[in-house]
């Protein structure tokens, strides 16, 4: 089931599902920068930062992204299933243990009807798998909904898992410019582990009645913090060091080009200790050139862009984490300091008690021993 393997992967990578809705909402227009043309091509180099809690452990993820906006699409676009209350399709690949797994995301207007939704998308789904051209393709599972207003169709298809079978849905990745880090991105996050992750996926929308492709391949990582309470915690974000390589991260800039570093700087977090917050501190930024923006629509998120390019080394970002701790209210707390007061309240009215009724009994038996004298 669909949604079983969904939670298998955040128990897996625990950070898999924030980083694709970081991604969801930079595009298209990587970062707040606007753009002569919405069609021209543009690519970009995007490093994320944020706070996760990863069973038992609280991680710094790191996530790096390799945006590639405006690709030629593969396949046909003139067919009726892409013209005829086509929204949007999301086509990823998803690697598990056994195989690699073509998931597509297709939505249409909810006018279109549930019957012919799915057979559009098997329509579009085999237009995709002919452009891959995999040797072996078997589907695995098909879903269908509405949500948010909208027909959503999912088919998700297995292929032999290898490195030659992630290269293949990367065919079309443009060549030359930031594509030259997709080798090394494989590299080192395939096939990943308890907190690694490679995740490719193409997105295809229509944009002012032309449909516009956009192809993301990211890689998740993340470090383990040395505690639940930091105090004045030093880190250094590499964004060489995420893209794997030794060489400049941009030797011969282009003017369709970007680099993004997003960094969440207030997380928070209910623990069993209480209410805690992480506050990040960007502290340092190398090199100079850069804006800092906040993050449109993302309370407590700053983007640093280097939006018109000169050749850089690496682009590092130092930071100062803090946590604090807000305890946590008992609702319960008025009535429990109520009944103790009832019970300090009472206790001394029986203890008042006991010694009146200790002093009555001394005075009887005084007053009894006096008359038995007297007679």
């Amino acid at each position: 089931m669909r949604e079983q393997r969904e939670k298998e992967l955040k128990e897996k990578f625990g950070v898999l599902f924030l980083t694709m809705l970081l991604i969801c909402l930079c595009f298209p227009g990587f970062s707040s920068v606007s753009y002569a043309s919405e069609h021209e091509y543009r690519e970009a180099i995007m490093a994320s930062a944020f706070i996760v809690i990863h069973p038992g452990e609280l991680r710094l993820c790191k996530n790096i992204h390799l945006i590639f906006d405006g690709v030629n699409p593969p396949i046909n676009t003139s067919i009726t299933a892409l013209n005829d209350r086509f929204r949007k399709l999301r086509c990823s690949l998803d690697i598990r243990a056994n195989g690699l797994f073509i998931d597509f995301d297709v939505y249409f207007e909810l006018g279109l009807g549930n019957e012919t939704a799915s057979l559009y998308t098997d329509e579009i789904a085999g237009e995709f798998l002919k452009a891959f051209n995999y040797s072996d393709v078997s589907l695995t599972s098909k879903k269908q909904a509405v949500r948010n207003g909208e027909i959503w169709v999912y088919r998700s298809f297995r292929v032999p898992k290898s490195r030659e079978g992630i290269l293949t849905f990367l065919k079309f990745a443009p060549s030359g410019g930031f594509s030259k880090y997709i080798d090394n991105l494989i590299e080192r996050y395939y096939p990943g582990d308890s907190t690694t992750c490679l995740s490719p996926e193409y997105w295809l929308t229509r944009k002012n009645s032309k449909l516009h492709l956009l192809l993301v391949v990211t890689g998740i990582c993340s470090d383990l913090l040395p505690s639940w309470d930091l105090r004045d915690f030093q880190y250094t974000l590499s964004v060489k060091e995420l893209l794997n390589t030794d060489h400049p991260i941009v030797e011969q800039p282009l003017d369709y080009q970007q680099v993004i570093v997003e960094v969440e700087t207030n997380h928070t977090e209910l623990l069993s200790r209480g209410i805690t917050s992480y506050i990040v501190n960007i502290d340092d930024i190398e090199p100079e050139g850069y804006n800092i923006i906040p993050k449109s629509g993302w309370p407590y998120w700053v983007e640093i862009v280097y939006e018109h390019l000169s050749p850089m080394d690496d682009v590092i970002v130092r930071m100062n984490i803090n946590s604090h701790v807000k305890s946590i209210p008992n609702p319960k707390e008025p009535l429990i300091r109520i009944g103790i007061a009832l019970i300090v309240i009472l206790s001394i009215l029986l203890i008042v008690l006991i010694y009146i009724g200790k002093k009555g009994k001394e005075v009887r038996s005084r007053d009894r021993k006096d008359f038995q004298q007297g007679v």
